[in-house]
């Protein structure tokens, strides 16, 4: 898991933990391993952003059937038909869910947010 652990900046220490170490220095986590460098974290929010991202993608099925073209397409419905009805309902309200608890995450998430007036201003004043 790369969730939570922290990387000293320095590439030649390559001292990681996961822990918070009690050295704080101007709101700067210190690297207990050189002492020299700073904290950083191993898996960056945009990554991670990305990795959710995928996830909204991946439950998306009549998105993913799209994608794919007739072929695919006709594959994955002769696959389904050929699967009891009650498995399949239940398929569809699992990545229905699955689908909305990612959709409800990245809504609350402020990567998915550009603001226009701070990213182009400097080209329309007044």
């Amino acid at each position: 898991m790369k969730y939570n652990w922290l990387k000293c900046e320095d590439e030649a220490c390559q001292y990681r933990f996961r822990q918070t170490p009690l050295s704080v220095l101007n709101s700067v986590l210190i690297c207990p391993g050189c002492t020299k460098s700073d904290l950083i974290p191993e898996y960056g929010e945009s990554a991670l952003y990305e990795q959710i991202t995928f996830f909204l993608h991946m439950f998306n099925i009549e998105r993913y059937k799209k994608l794919m073209g007739n072929t695919k397409s006709n594959q994955i419905d002769s696959v389904l038909k050929s699967l009891p009805s009650e498995i399949v309902k239940l398929l569809w309200k699992n990545m229905n869910e699955l689908q909305q608890h990612v959709d409800r995450f990245i809504r609350k998430n402020g990567y998915g947010i550009v603001n226009c007036t701070q990213l182009f201003g400097q080209f329309f004043r007044d």
